[in-house]
């Protein structure tokens, strides 16, 4: 099997078992020093970005987006309520 087409079937494998629509998937920021996940009223998601490999974005106080630099917060996947 070549390398495209084992991608493409890892691919479908895991559209098929995992999909934001289907599950209901968010991303969310967990705060590890606290061990909990912050929620809407914690922090402004409007305001935060992530890229694909789920690294942190924020808008800075002159409205540019730039890398979230802090080893207390991590991003996680989880279902909504």
């Amino acid at each position: 099997m070549n390398d495209t087409k084992f991608f493409q079937e890892i691919k479908f494998l895991f559209e098929s078992y995992l999909t934001p629509k289907k599950d209901s998937l968010q991303l969310r920021v967990r705060n590890i020093s606290k061990d909990i996940i912050l929620t809407e009223k914690d922090m402004n998601y409007s305001k935060v970005f992530f890229d694909s490999d789920l690294n942190m974005y924020k808008i800075n106080k002159e409205g540019n987006i730039e890398a979230v630099e802090n080893d207390n917060f991590e991003t996680v996947v989880m279902r909504q309520e």
